[in-house]
């Protein structure tokens, strides 16, 4: 929820979308991206390729850079077209480079909670200034994570209750 909160604010303030964010939107200088209509990205950092075979056969398209798989953590590379097959409880979800996901612990139970804290940080394949926004389940912003010149998150004192920052 963290993640998709602050996406969701960002999209109010900015008057652009949350969820089915046209490719074309997040890379306008790639013209594959243009005519994408069967994937999109959720928020600025997820693609998703939803599947529309029975067979859970999916084609879709990666822009350049590297992409790491959310459930898995395989890492592809950009720009090119990619073919997988998923079970009905899966999908193609894609955590693009440079990242810093801020998630509920898995043990959360609840989906109205502090989103700043008990949180799980990833770290994306990320540089030294990568930033994601902390936003708390009020809507306030509580400040700004970023990854400093050793790739380790700074700013952690924004972080409250049990948390874990991990690189992925």
């Amino acid at each position: 929820m963290p993640y998709i909160f602050s996406q969701a604010q960002e999209a109010v303030e900015l008057g652009i979308p949350l969820s089915l964010r046209a490719m074309c939107l997040e890379f306008p200088d790639d013209p594959t991206s243009w005519y994408l209509d069967r994937q999109f990205m959720f928020g600025d950092s997820l693609l998703v390729a939803p599947i529309f075979e029975e067979s859970g056969d999916v084609e879709f398209y990666l822009p350049k850079g590297r992409w790491t798989n959310f459930f898995t953590h395989e890492v592809k590379n950009g720009p090119g077209w990619f073919t997988e097959n998923h079970a009905f409880d899966t999908l193609p979800l894609y955590v693009r480079e440079n990242t810093i996901l801020v998630l509920g612990k898995s043990d959360q139970t609840k989906t109205v909670y502090d989103y700043s804290q008990d949180v799980e940080v990833r770290l994306y394949n990320t540089i030294k200034g990568a930033k994601a926004r902390l936003v708390n389940s009020e809507g306030i912003d509580i400040g700004i994570l970023e990854v400093d010149d050793e790739g380790k998150l700074k700013d952690q004192k924004i972080l409250t209750g049990s948390w874990e920052v991990k690189k992925v």
